[in-house]
């Protein structure tokens, strides 16, 4: 009866019902750890209406899925999800799929990937690298994008947002994770410029602005952009003025003061009170010979 949303609950009618408004799919979307236990007691066990009610289960949306759908929950709802999540799969372990892995990974939950990943990682590869990215798995990471470094850029088919490894790495690995990235010499720098969607020195940039390490990191990234030639002069304007210390970052990391003279000159970067600030910023680093 827990499974079907008829008033009558006879046996036949319950592969039929609307699984959105039975009473256990309404406990998920509470997050009411008593009642979802009460009624699981209902999965457990070799009995034929235990054995229907997973099949059952397992043929409409995953109960998984149901719980993490939503997205901004207080911290006690968190925690709610998370023994919800423990309770199901200790029944129903094949519950835990691919797209299951997306929206704690999406949301940057890292306790509920670490307790999905004892129980088995990911396996589509991208998806186990962003998991890899959340757990702190330097080693392991730096290994699998060594021997396929086209992952790192590839758009991710199954997210919606869009967000590609690369980035994904440069948003939320720790700084340990991203100069062993940049160590590694695999980033194809070119082409990840080239991608609007996941532009990496923006990235970079709204992470590693502020401390004295996360900004030598920058410094690292973009020099490793000039190296490949992977930064245009328009892309260059279009970031030197966002910091006060941008010009100084790009000093660092090879550009010349000519260099950053021309671009300034031949382009629009805002308005003219932006492009004065940033032409003096770089004249009080590279002082104008009279």
């Amino acid at each position: 009866p827990f499974l079907t949303a008829a008033e009558s609950c006879p046996e036949a009618a319950i592969p039929n019902a609307e699984f959105l408004y039975t009473p256990f799919a309404t406990a998920l979307r509470q997050h009411n750890v008593p009642i979802v236990r009460f009624f699981s007691q209902q999965l457990v066990g070799e009995t034929s209406s235990a054995r229907e009610n997973r099949n059952i289960v397992a043929r409409k949306e995953n109960p998984l899925l149901t719980l993490y759908k939503s997205n901004y929950i207080s911290q006690y709802r968190e925690q709610y999800r998370l023994e919800i999540s423990q309770l199901l799969l200790n029944i129903m372990p094949e519950l835990l799929n691919d797209t299951v892995y997306i929206y704690p990974i999406i949301q940057r939950n890292t306790e509920l990937v670490a307790y999905f990943w004892q129980k088995h990682p990911p396996t589509i590869p991208l998806r186990r690298l962003e998991a890899m990215v959340l757990l702190a798995k330097t080693e392991s990471l730096i290994s699998e994008v060594t021997h396929n470094p086209e992952i790192l850029i590839t758009p991710p088919i199954e997210r919606w947002d869009r967000e590609n490894l690369l980035t994904f790495i440069l948003s939320n690995g720790d700084l340990v994770m991203i100069q062993s990235l940049i160590d590694a010499n695999v980033v194809d720098w070119k082409r990840a410029m080239e991608d609007g969607n996941n532009e990496p020195l923006h990235q970079a940039i709204l992470r590693l602005r502020g401390g004295a390490l996360e900004n030598a990191l920058l410094i690292q990234i973009i020099k490793a952009m000039q190296a490949q030639k992977a930064l245009s002069n328009e892309q260059i304007a279009h970031y030197l003025p966002w910091t006060p210390t941008f010009p100084a970052a790009f000093l660092q990391a090879g550009l010349s003061c000519e260099q950053l003279r021309e671009v300034l000159n031949a382009l629009v970067v805002g308005s003219e009170q932006v492009l004065h600030d940033t032409r003096q910023r770089l004249n009080a680093l590279c002082p104008v010979a009279k």
